[in-house]
């Protein structure tokens, strides 16, 4: 059975609210009525007072007139039992005088107020003396005017109980409302993070719990938005990677059947130093290795590293991009030097290097700058390329190295990736920055001493050989 928290609320304090109320007001109530009985009481006491006290005869003419101003009916009964005066009727007399009787033989020679009941009407009696006289004072005070002075007791204490009861629902109802208002939006929004809808609900100015668990929705919505979005990212660069494997492959296949072939013609036409058949097949070697890096990236493939000179691999990537950089108008200026760094795996980190000046060159204008600079310190080299191009939007600076982002509408976004792993790879970094008006990639890797570079070489050779030797067996 469904029970709705504002039920549970709302029940429980207006059953608590109920009987304090009630029993506050039954206890001004009883207190009141008790009062007005108290009160006339005294009021018939002083009354019988009144009249053993009298200097002057009680006649029929003198009680008429106490029981105009009193609206009381009065009774004198000598010591025999007589009536010595009345404002009743003779019938009424008899049984005033047989219930008086009744009660006076009870209490013997007291002179105390004595209460009795006689017919329709509350009653007293004060034995004592009335001029000089032994006599009973009866004095009868209708129960419609005591019933009349008891509604009139209670109806300020009902009244006042039932407003503040109306009142105490009224407030506890809005109050339960509201609160089941929230408790509803809240349902609401964890209803809609299941249909991937994370909008934020507004939160309350009230600083209470409920606005505690509304920013915990809050923030529980856009942390599910950032995985399902980090999950569909993942899946699509799933992939993604996938489909550029197979296509690196087919490219690095078709890149090599390339070479062999201008390798033969040059062979056949003993065309040794033709300049433009060497370019060539640099061009196309070095295409090949990029995209081996690039399917090592994807694939996390490994294989063996050859260890190169850093400055020697610049100069190498500088040369095979001066006739680019002369065929847009673009002056490619080197500057520094990276001393004898060696890094551990040639072949990347000329990848890399490649990827970092293609992307300056192609960020820049028609007569623009692109700028390499390298300095070393020890076994560590910084190499900074710069371009005078717009730079890098905005929007994408938080994933700018992330695999498959790219800015540009033919790219694969996977160049800045390859730059960030080959960095990685060297115990390096690389990082963005906007400079005076220029972009600049900081790029910092740690080389290995020749030592590890010649034993590098000697595993790399052995590898060689023994595939060289299973290849011609």
């Amino acid at each position: 059975m469904r029970w709705p928290i504002r039920n549970q609320i709302l029940l429980p304090l207006i059953g608590i609210q109920l009987v304090a109320i009630v029993s506050i007001s039954g206890l001004a109530a009883w207190w009141s009525i008790w009062r007005v009985e108290r009160q006339t009481e005294h009021r018939l006491a002083n009354l019988a007072e009144t009249i053993h006290n009298a200097r002057f005869p009680m006649t029929r003419g003198v009680l008429e007139q106490m029981r105009g101003l009193s609206g009381c009916e009065f009774v004198i009964f000598d010591e025999f039992g007589n009536s010595t005066s009345s404002t009743v009727p003779l019938e009424r007399e008899e049984i005033i005088r047989r219930d008086w009787h009744s009660r006076r033989s009870s209490i013997g020679s007291s002179t105390d107020l004595v209460r009795f009941q006689s017919g329709d009407d509350s009653a007293v009696g004060v034995p004592g003396l009335v001029n000089r006289t032994a006599a009973d004072v009866i004095v009868l005070y209708p129960d419609v005017l005591l019933q009349a002075a008891r509604r009139d007791a209670l109806l300020l204490p009902v009244t006042l109980g039932l407003a503040t009861l109306a009142l105490t629902v009224g407030a506890v109802v809005l109050v339960a409302r509201h609160i089941g208002r929230r408790i509803h939006a809240i349902e609401r929004q964890v209803a809609r993070v299941t249909e991937n809808d994370f909008r934020a609900i507004p939160l309350s100015t009230c600083d209470d719990e409920l606005r505690d668990l509304a920013a915990s929705v809050n923030w529980m919505s856009e942390h599910l938005e950032r995985m399902t979005a980090e999950i569909r990212g993942s899946e699509r660069a799933k992939l993604l990677k996938q489909l550029a494997g197979g296509i690196a492959h087919q490219l690095r296949n078709s890149i090599t059947g390339a070479r062999m072939a201008v390798q033969l013609h040059q062979r056949r036409c003993k065309q040794t130093d033709d300049q433009s058949l060497q370019v060539a097949l640099r061009q196309l070697l070095l295409t090949e290795e990029q995209i081996r890096g690039l399917v090592s990236l994807i694939r996390d493939e490994h294989r063996p590293r050859i260890a190169g000179q850093l400055d020697a691999l610049i100069l190498d990537v500088a040369g095979l991009l001066q006739p680019l950089c002369e065929h847009r108008q673009i002056r490619l200026v080197m500057s520094g030097d990276a001393g004898d760094v060696l890094v551990q795996d040639s072949d990347q980190m000329r990848a890399a290097l490649l990827n970092l000046c293609m992307n300056a060159i192609e960020a820049t204008v028609e007569g623009g700058q692109v700028e390499v600079h390298r300095s070393a310190a020890g076994d560590e080299a910084v190499i900074e390329v710069s371009d005078d191009g717009p730079g890098v939007p905005e929007a994408v600076l938080a994933s700018l190295f992330d695999p498959f982002q790219s800015t540009k509408a033919d790219g694969m976004g996977l160049g800045l990736a390859l730059v960030r792993q080959a960095a990685h790879d060297h115990h390096g970094a690389v990082a963005y920055q906007r400079s005076q008006g220029r972009t600049v990639f900081h790029f910092s890797c740690r080389g290995i001493s020749k030592t590890s570079a010649v034993a590098a070489q000697g595993v790399v050779g052995e590898l060689t050989s023994m595939f060289g030797a299973k290849a011609g067996s």
